[in-house]
């Protein structure tokens, strides 16, 4: 597929800068740039919320039945985006071959019936345009005297194939935002239990510094501090003399258990600090995964709207390559909705 656009560009240009007597003398529509810049807009996108090549830490979950559902409605997007891209290439075509303009039509009109018929026998519900409707365009188009007239004929179906990408792309926001939340409540349960050994590893810490404070107020006379290191500590008063005193010697031996705790709870910290890691990281792939997301989802949607403006202007004889420049436009569009 990418061969023959490429081919057909190539020759579109090819014949752009030959100036051949008979393109001099005949006003021939430009068609190039509006095929080139939409493939180029569709080549852009990227189809799908864990696809590609940055997904590292979401690998696990590409079988989820929420993802794969999320995916099949990125297919959708990428069905429609395949569909303009191939109508594009085609009108170039037959703008830039050698048929009469008869011809052109009536090969024109061939491609939309078997474009648009199948659609329409598939989802009967979904087109505001009957079969009976699409009958009167394809003959309005294949009796119009010049091609530009047969591409104003074909209107009224590109507009609809925007109305209908609209829904489309309303329909994958939606479930770009419910993957999203799924994904982040799947990754927020199974690493429930490391991030709970380490909260209770940072509650013991917390306390055992505490003690340590009052076991260095005890030390330097404070006996008010006794009670509540003993709250903190219960094997204080295990160590504890009859007098209800702390000597000097025990201490010292509280104080080296209180090390030993805080030591052993550094070490269960470094062996669950892969796990946190990976789990953190999974939430920022996610993050910057449903961004990205977002971000095609947008350039797909304005794509669609400002192709169809384009294709307007071709049918209303705007043929200079300025006013179908759907990359400068939709870069500006794009970078005003985000």
């Amino acid at each position: 597929m990418m061969r023959r656009i490429t081919l057909v560009l190539v020759l579109a240009g090819f014949a752009l800068l030959a100036g051949c007597a008979q393109l001099r003398s005949t006003q021939r529509l430009d068609l190039a740039p509006f095929a080139e810049y939409t493939v180029n807009l569709a080549a852009d996108i990227e189809y799908g919320l864990t696809k590609g090549a940055r997904v590292r830490y979401l690998q696990d979950y590409r079988g989820d039945p929420e993802v794969v559902a999320n995916n099949e409605q990125w297919n959708r997007v990428r069905t429609l985006l395949r569909s303009v891209v191939a109508y594009s290439v085609e009108i170039t075509t037959l703008g830039n071959s050698q048929l009469s303009e008869r011809a052109r039509n009536e090969e024109f009109a061939v491609f939309l019936d078997r474009l648009v018929r199948p659609v329409m026998q598939d989802n009967p519900d979904l087109l505001h345009i009957s079969e009976a409707r699409l009958d009167t365009i394809l003959v309005d188009i294949k009796d119009q005297q010049k091609f530009l007239d047969a591409l104003g004929s074909a209107q009224p179906l590109i507009d609809e194939s925007a109305r209908i990408a609209e829904l489309i792309f309303d329909d994958l926001q939606d479930s770009l935002d419910e993957t999203a939340d799924h994904l982040r409540r799947r990754i927020e349960a199974d690493s429930a239990d490391v991030r709970r050994v380490r909260g209770l590893i940072l509650e013991g810490q917390a306390r055992i510094f505490e003690s340590l404070i009052l076991l260095g107020r005890y030390r330097g006379g404070d006996e008010s501090a006794l009670e509540q290191l003993t709250a903190n500590e219960p094997e204080t008063a295990e160590l504890m003399s009859t007098t209800g005193k702390l000597t000097l010697a025990e201490i010292q031996q509280l104080e080296e258990r209180l090390l030993y705790k805080l030591d052993t709870g550094a070490n269960m910290k470094d062996l669950i600090t892969p796990d946190l890691e990976y789990y953190r990281n999974q939430v920022s792939e996610l993050d910057e995964l449903y961004t990205n997301s977002m971000l095609h989802l947008k350039k797909a949607r304005v794509t669609v709207m400002v192709w169809a403006r384009a294709h307007r202007n071709l049918a209303r004889g705007i043929t200079d390559p300025a006013n179908i420049d759907l990359f400068d436009i939709t870069k500006k569009a794009v970078n005003t909705v985000l």
